[in-house]
């Protein structure tokens, strides 16, 4: 995956917010492609409720890095020992919440919002469906899952991925990076949603 090496980059600072976006970006990966695999292996049921799983770790990415309080930060670090995880699970926002959150704030890269406020308004209903084994997720497995279905999903994931690494672009402030993901969009457009080529 070309994306994966401007994702994956490390930031040497120490700060908390820091440490969990790190770590969120590589959930974000990994869900991604959690999903390439289920669709590659035509397990169409279980690859779209993965699409959620990894709208949710990146709306929660972005909403770490810039509508997060301190405090909130402060506790999913300390949750990440295991007698704290159940205790601290009920803590925090849910995807609807930080997205309503991100589009009140003023310091959210536009780019990067839209890919979110796209994914909710177009694909969302689809996966929750594909979670809850809902009507739209009956229809799917008794009629099929067409050739546009697909593609459209594909693009949602690789469009959330985006999303991913031009966050990872703005915490670097690295032209050569910006440049390399700007080639990216160019060069896999028709890979994201039509709208959203640019990148």
């Amino acid at each position: 995956m070309r994306l994966a090496p401007l994702i994956g980059q490390k930031f040497k600072s120490r700060k908390l917010h820091s440490q969990i976006v790190h770590e969120l970006r590589g959930l974000v990966m990994k869900h991604a492609e959690g999903f390439r695999l289920l669709m590659r292996s035509g397990n169409f049921p279980c690859a779209t409720p993965q699409l959620r799983i990894q709208y949710e770790a990146a709306a929660r990415l972005v909403w770490v890095r810039f509508s997060a309080t301190e405090t909130a930060v402060t506790k999913m670090v300390v949750a990440l020992t295991e007698e704290n995880l159940a205790r601290s699970a009920g803590n925090l926002p849910m995807a609807k919440e930080m997205l309503d959150r991100l589009v009140e704030s003023t310091g959210v890269p536009r780019v990067i919002l839209r890919s979110l406020l796209r994914f909710s308004a177009e694909d969302l209903k689809e996966s929750n469906s594909a979670v809850h084994s809902g009507p739209l997720a009956i229809f799917r497995h008794r009629d099929g899952y067409p050739e546009s279905w697909r593609v459209r999903l594909i693009q949602a994931s690789n469009d959330l991925l985006m999303a991913t690494a031009r966050l990872q672009v703005a915490l670097s402030c690295s032209q050569a990076q910006r440049e390399a993901l700007a080639l990216i969009g160019r060069e896999f457009a028709s890979c994201l949603p039509p709208s959203r080529m640019a990148a």
